[in-house]
Formats: structure tokens, C-alpha cells, sequence
């Protein structure tokens, strides 16, 4: 009888190497998701790609992607997203439109967008069938990462925005849905949306976002600058979940495109 291997090729250093269990969304994140101190492992995905709901006890990992020592590094800068999403202290900004967060390591939130879609595109796991970034982008951002090269402003150029719930609402905002390509004025990127209703641009394209975009994107300004992108309860992306959670599938067939949501039950 044939063994499975315990060796895979990790997709970052190219070496063969004893596999572990990769998560695509890091745990610590997933713990943010469910609101509460100690993760319980009660996650469900759902979406248009997938034929059934599935059950991911522990998250989404894969064993094919990584080795221990890259699965690590690139752990390094899902722990600055895990801080980021836990920020409270944002300053408004005169804009009126958008707030502001200081003292933020630009280079590894930027480097955990990149390694998070990256890692999304590689894996063979149904629920991130929503992101591909080809062969010339899953090369060039390994390629980034390895060096933990951040690039400039219009490298995987990052734009951040936030939703809003009054308090009494913000179990309404314990999920998370998974990423998807999509374009912006012909631009390719990745709608990436993290804990605590954050939902990041991930430009996957040699053009710069325009003038507007380019110059509140990660790494522009010496602050964060996070846009408000007003109540979560009227956005599609509620409109999704609702739908999702309540089991109405003609309307998730309609009102997902390709995207999947990770939940807490």
C-alpha cells in the first residue's frame, strides 16, 4: 500500500521539507473572528464554489505549501495583522471620511497582504478558489517575501477601509469572508477582509491605482489611514453573509460571485 509523504516541496524556500499544517488565515486571527479569548475550532465555510458547507475544525491549512521555518517567518507578519485588527485607537482625520492609525510597521502589514493572498492563490483548498494570481505574481511575491521585500508604494500597492457596527450589533460581525479577485477601474487586485470588518485592496497589477488611491495606500503616508466604509448592516458584503448563514443558497448563488465566508458558529 502506497504512504503518503511526510516531505512536500515548500513553495517559498523550494526546498523539500517535512510538511506541517499551514493555515491560509493564521489561528490567531480566526480567534479574533469568534470573539472570544480561546478559539474553539467551531468554523464553517461557506460560498458559491463550494458544493456543500465545509467544516474546518481547525481552520484552513494545507500541509503542501510550507515548511515549518517559512511557515514561521511568514507567521512574523500575521502577528502585525493580529495587532493592526486590534487597534482602537484611531484619530479622525480631517478629511472626515477616513481615520488614522500611528506607529504601524508598514513593511509587515504590507508583506502579510502580500503573503496572505499569495498563500491564498497557491492552495489547492475549494473555499480560495476565489483568488488567482498567476504564475508571474505567485513567483515575483515568493520571490518578495523571501527577501521580506515590501517594495514601494505601487508594488501590491494596499488600500484599507473599515465598516461600522453600534455596539449593540457586533456579534452581527463574526466572520469573515474569504478573499476574491476583483478589478477597480480595470486594475486587478484582491478584496482581502480581515477581523473586525476590515476589508483591504490588494492591487495584483503592473499599473499604479490612480492618483486618489495611490496616495493613501500603505506605505504613503507615515500614518495608516484607514477609510470609513460606513454601516456593515447596508453593504453586499452583509447581504452575503446574511444569505450564507441563513442558508438561502438561490440568494448566495446570486449576491456571492465567487466569494466564500469563513464563520464562527
Amino acid at each position: 500500500m502506497e504512504q503518503v509523504s511526510d516531505r512536500a516541496l515548500c513553495r517559498l524556500c523550494q526546498i523539500n521539507q517535512p510538511n506541517i499544517k499551514a493555515h491560509i488565515m493564521a489561528e490567531g486571527l480566526m480567534k479574533l473572528i469568534h470573539g472570544q479569548p480561546k478559539y474553539d475550532g467551531r468554523f464553517i465555510m461557506v460560498g458559491k464554489e463550494l458544493k456543500k458547507p465545509v467544516r474546518r475544525p481547525t481552520g484552513s491549512y494545507d500541509r503542501t505549501i510550507l515548511c515549518s521555518t517559512c511557515d514561521n517567518k511568514l507567521g512574523e507578519y500575521d502577528l502585525a495583522a493580529i495587532e493592526f485588527c486590534q487597534r482602537a485607537d484611531f484619530k479622525p482625520h480631517p478629511s472626515g471620511v477616513a481615520s488614522t492609525l500611528s506607529d504601524v510597521d508598514h513593511t509587515k502589514l504590507k508583506l502579510f497582504a502580500m503573503s496572505y493572498i499569495w498563500r491564498a492563490s497557491i492552495t489547492s483548498l475549494s473555499e480560495y478558489d476565489g483568488v488567482s494570481l498567476g504564475e508571474r505574481h505567485e513567483s515575483k511575491i515568493a520571490d518578495m517575501l523571501r527577501n521580506s521585500d515590501a517594495g514601494n508604494v505601487d508594488d501590491y500597492s494596499v488600500v484599507i477601509s473599515r465598516f461600522t457596527l453600534p455596539e449593540e450589533r457586533t456579534t452581527w460581525g463574526m466572520h469573515v469572508l474569504n478573499p476574491v479577485t476583483n478589478r477597480l477601474d480595470g486594475i486587478n487586485l484582491v478584496d482581502v477582509y480581515l477581523p473586525n470588518l476590515y476589508k483591504w485592496k490588494v492591487k495584483v497589477d503592473s499599473r499604479p491605482f490612480k492618483k486618489e488611491l495611490r496616495k493613501i495606500s500603505l506605505g504613503a503616508l507615515n500614518e495608516v489611514l484607514v477609510l470609513n466604509m460606513g454601516d456593515y448592516t447596508e453593504s453586499k458584503e452583509f447581504t452575503i453573509m446574511h444569505a450564507a448563514i441563513m442558508g438561502d443558497k438561490k440568494r448566495v448563488k446570486q449576491k456571492v460571485n465567487d466569494k466564500s465566508l469563513l464563520t464562527s458558529r
